[in-house]
């Protein structure tokens, strides 16, 4: 049997290899774009090696490749908003896979495979620390930042710009001083992209299961979900709704199997979830076929409880229905129990949605099952730009794609823009080309080292003009007609 092994090690490193590329690739895809497809192939190409190498007698393969599956799960869990210590973890992690396959005897040459897997254990650990008690199996949550007020944000945000210029453009001792500065601020104020995908939100059907069967029901949970890029608040309060969500579904709408077959249903309960971009807003719904909200009992309750009631239908007053149904001290049971009866997780997701400017509404039909529905407004993360080098910048700048090349004519008239000069960091260039852009009537020239090209640029502080990062460099996102004012 071990010669047998012997003769298809070549064959297994060759595999090998070419799992560790794609896994690399898949790696690198849902980092930078929405991508299911490369998350799931990240997942499988790396459980499938570890497979192989457990049939293979490739004890140490098997080994990194279990811990990095952990380091993946976190990932994922979080939708890939990992920092530059987890990306940098990840990506030793898979060079030493490599390292290990390549190898032609058991012999590590003093490679310290027990500590390389403990600073595994070690990044696993804090990134755990930093995300928030989890309620459930189903609600694992990026790491919250301090919250801070819109207004205070927005006024720092362009004190960020200023400090990266400021570090940008140095050069010199004071350059580190000035990057740590800038680092602090971005840390605090940046966009930390994540990922709302079927992989996200498809963890929530473990929980719908096991509380089904707690409640003694069966729910078949069926997910419909166009990924999108988001933030981490809002992936966070997303899961958090959603949770709730789902939750409140299956036992107040979910009738027992009994009920449920009198009333001419499948035993089974359906429960769908869907998410999808629609404009600049981000919608999830929650539906059931249960058995609607029983108005009269939350009006009989309301009164009980010396709530106000809405005086119309809830067809006629949605606003203030969902304002009752919302309520942190309504429930429709009178004592509650482990699940639900304190008025608690409707409130909770509204309160959620509500903290990243989105709302939650309702449709219910008596006999036929609630749909809720959350909007989120999405700014745009990652946008289509003109990127180009001007003269007298150390970082790259980029225009939104509203602004289209002109030709170049050098006899062409119009106004021309110094970006330097109009950031105060550099007098008039002289002798450099002119790249022409127009927008609507507006033509505007630039100087330039090179001619621009149309990119995929990711915002970092949103302030007008934007920090930027343009392939792996950052810059600014400038708007020409800002900078002359």
């Amino acid at each position: 049997m071990i010669a047998h092994l012997e003769k298809l090690l070549p064959k297994f490193r060759q595999v090998a290899q070419d799992r560790l590329d794609r896994v690399a690739s898949a790696w690198h895809a849902v980092l930078t774009r929405v991508d299911d497809s490369s998350s799931a192939l990240l997942h499988r190409e790396l459980h499938t090696l570890k497979g192989e190498a457990r049939i293979m007698g490739q004890d140490e393969v098997h080994l990194v490749c279990h811990k990095l599956e952990d380091l993946l799960d976190v990932a994922r869990a979080r939708g890939y908003a990992v920092d530059e210590d987890f990306d940098f973890a990840v990506d030793m992690a898979l060079r030493f896979l490599a390292i290990l396959v390549r190898k032609r005897s058991t012999d590590l040459g003093g490679v310290d495979l027990p500590g390389f897997l403990r600073q595994l254990d070690d990044v696993i650990e804090s990134c755990r620390r930093r995300a928030p008690q989890a309620r459930s199996s189903s609600e694992t949550q990026p790491a919250v930042r301090p919250r801070l007020e819109p207004a205070v944000a927005a006024r720092l945000a362009r004190v960020a710009v200023d400090a990266f210029v400021e570090y940008a453009q140095a050069t010199g001792k004071h350059r580190a001083r000035l990057r740590d500065s800038w680092y602090a601020m971005r840390d605090l104020l940046g966009v930390e992209r994540a990922v709302l995908g079927a992989e996200q939100l498809g963890r929530h059907e473990a929980g719908a299961h096991a509380l089904a069967r707690d409640l003694g029901k069966a729910v078949r949970v069926a997910f419909e979900i166009a990924p999108a890029e988001i933030t981490t608040d809002v992936l966070a309060a997303a899961n958090v709704a959603v949770l709730h969500l789902v939750r409140n579904a299956i036992d107040h709408g979910l009738e027992p199997a009994a009920e449920r077959v009198a009333a001419g249903k499948p035993e089974r309960g359906a429960l769908r979830i869907a998410s999808a971009l629609r404009g600049d807003a981000l919608t999830i719904s929650v539906e059931d076929d249960g058995r609607g909200i029983d108005f009269d009992r939350v009006r009989a309750r309301a009164v009980e409880l010396g709530l106000n009631v809405p005086a119309g239908a809830h067809d006629d007053d949605h606003d203030g229905w969902l304002e009752l149904l919302c309520h942190p001290a309504l429930s429709t049971r009178a004592q509650p129990d482990e699940v639900s009866g304190r008025g608690v997780g409707l409130a909770a997701a509204r309160a959620a949605i509500a903290e990243v400017g989105g709302a939650l509404s309702f449709v219910s039909v008596w006999g036929g099952g609630t749909a809720w529905r959350i909007a989120i407004p999405i700014d745009p993360i990652t946008i289509a730009a003109h990127t180009l080098r001007v003269p007298n910048l150390r970082f790259p700048i980029a225009l939104s794609a509203d602004w289209r090349p002109g030709d170049d004519d050098p006899a062409r008239s119009g106004i021309v823009v110094d970006v330097a000069t109009h950031l105060g960091l550099a007098p008039p260039a002289q002798g450099h080309a002119i790249a022409w852009f127009t927008c609507g009537a507006v033509a505007i020239g630039l100087h330039v080292e090179e001619p621009p090209r149309l990119a995929a640029v990711r915002r970092i502080i949103c302030a007008a003009p934007d920090v930027i990062a343009i392939e792996g460099m950052e810059g600014l996102l400038v708007d020409p007609i800002q900078l002359l004012s």
